[in-house]
């Protein structure tokens, strides 16, 4: 083995090297101004682009469609709006005939809120701003209380602070006395809190009256839309600012088909009805249908059995005790 490879190398070394010989650059085509350019030819790709720009334009694609899964912001073709379930503008079919039915029905069918409801404790001989301010705490201590221990709450409050209930009454008695006097409302803790920043409101801005504007009623602590419009009803004779609706009328009109809103949503129950509902009835229509609850179609075991609008009623489920 070894004598081969110093042969191998001995033969390498006495071969003579041969230079390769220089290659010339072929000369460039002149070009002339009436010379036609031949673009070089191009295969076509699947995407019907040559295949540069198919590149280009699949990155382009896909940087865009991760950038618009990353961000639904950047999304050029907006999203269809979906119109609002249950919007009618037209009154629904036969409502008046079921109005004067309930209507009818009430006027032998008396309820609490006859005798006893958050709009009639104060007395009107009071002098005025006295009457509406006692009407507005009764309506402010209505909220998710009954009509029976909402009144003798008001009760307590005229007898037993000095001076009656009045708004400089309210703060002279400390937090701890009025939210005593209040124990049995519901949330009576946080009432008796709202009713002192509410008195000391209408003490410094309206002269120990109640605002009779709808946006300065809003204003006070502890006051929803449902207090701010039986409010202006009840204090001040203004019918047509809105309808109080609370859990009675909320469902009544659901059930009858007058309205088709969320069951926690009373305000777009409000706003269904006041599309509709002429306003000559915006007053009468909150204590016509929570009298109508409250000893007729109750929540729990509604007598669908001898209810004057039964065969108008579309809720099927709740007739016969359910």
């Amino acid at each position: 083995m070894q004598t081969r490879s110093k042969t191998r190398l001995s033969a390498a070394k006495s071969t003579p090297l041969i230079p390769r010989p220089l290659l010339k650059p072929k000369p460039k085509p002149s070009l002339h101004l009436n010379d036609q350019i031949t673009p070089p030819k191009r295969e076509p790709s699947e995407t019907g682009l040559t295949p540069s720009i198919a590149s280009v334009s699949l990155a382009r694609n896909a940087s865009n469609q991760s950038d618009n899964e990353a961000s639904p912001l950047k999304k050029r073709k907006p999203s269809p709006i979906k119109p609002k379930q249950g919007s009618q503008r037209n009154p629904p079919a036969n409502w008046e005939h079921v109005y004067d039915e309930i209507k009818l029905f009430r006027q032998t069918n008396p309820a609490p809120v006859d005798t006893i409801g958050c709009g009639i404790l104060a007395s009107p001989t009071l002098p005025p701003n006295i009457f509406r301010f006692q009407t507005f705490i009764a309506l402010l201590l209505s909220s998710q209380t009954k009509d029976p221990i909402n009144a003798a709450a008001i009760e307590r409050l005229i007898t037993q602070l000095p001076g009656g209930l009045t708004p400089e009454s309210i703060l002279k008695v400390d937090l701890e006395t009025l939210q005593s006097i209040l124990r049995g409302v519901s949330f009576h803790l946080r009432k008796g809190v709202y009713m002192k920043g509410a008195a000391q409101i209408l003490v410094d801005r309206f002269e120990s009256d109640l605002p009779k504007q709808l946006d300065e009623i809003l204003e006070l602590p502890g006051i929803g839309p449902k207090m701010a419009h039986l409010a202006m009803q009840c204090c001040w004779g203004v019918n047509d600012s809105g309808i109080g609706v609370d859990t009675h009328v909320h469902r009544i009109a659901n059930k009858l088909g007058w309205v088709h809103t969320k069951k926690e949503d009373p305000e777009a129950t409000r706003r269904e009805l006041e599309e509709w509902l002429p306003s000559k009835y915006w007053a009468e229509i909150n204590p016509l249908l929570v009298g109508f609850g409250q000893v007729h179609c109750t929540a729990v075991r509604p007598s669908c059995d001898t209810c004057p609008v039964s065969n108008e009623c579309p809720q099927k489920d709740f007739k016969k005790g359910k």
